[in-house]
């Protein structure tokens, strides 16, 4: 759900699923990179190997620099920083969403 408490119904048909970056970066016009720090360069690697030029990159990952390291090796790569923010909310029913 988004942050009103609103839900997205995706049917899996709509949804392409693979581990080979070889199969699914030259189609990503997005390219989360969610991986932990010390696998930054490796991921820049398979960005430059197999993105479009045009793909816009966002590092959703801990750490200051991320997104930094990621522009010095991509180049001309639009290369974006992000999180995801989420909270905890206690619901009067006693449920936990993450909200």
């Amino acid at each position: 759900s988004d942050l009103k408490g609103r839900d997205r119904l995706i049917k899996p048909e709509a949804l392409a699923v693979t581990v080979d970056p070889a199969v699914a970066l030259p189609v990503a016009d997005v390219i989360l990179v969610t991986v932990k720090s010390g696998a930054t360069q490796d991921m820049a690697a398979l960005i430059k190997a197999h993105a479009r030029p045009d793909a816009v990159v966002v590092s959703l990952q801990n750490g200051v620099d991320n997104a930094e390291r990621l522009r010095a090796a991509l180049g001309r790569q639009t290369v974006l920083a992000g999180m995801v923010p989420f909270n905890v909310v206690q619901s009067p029913d006693g449920e936990l969403p993450l909200r």
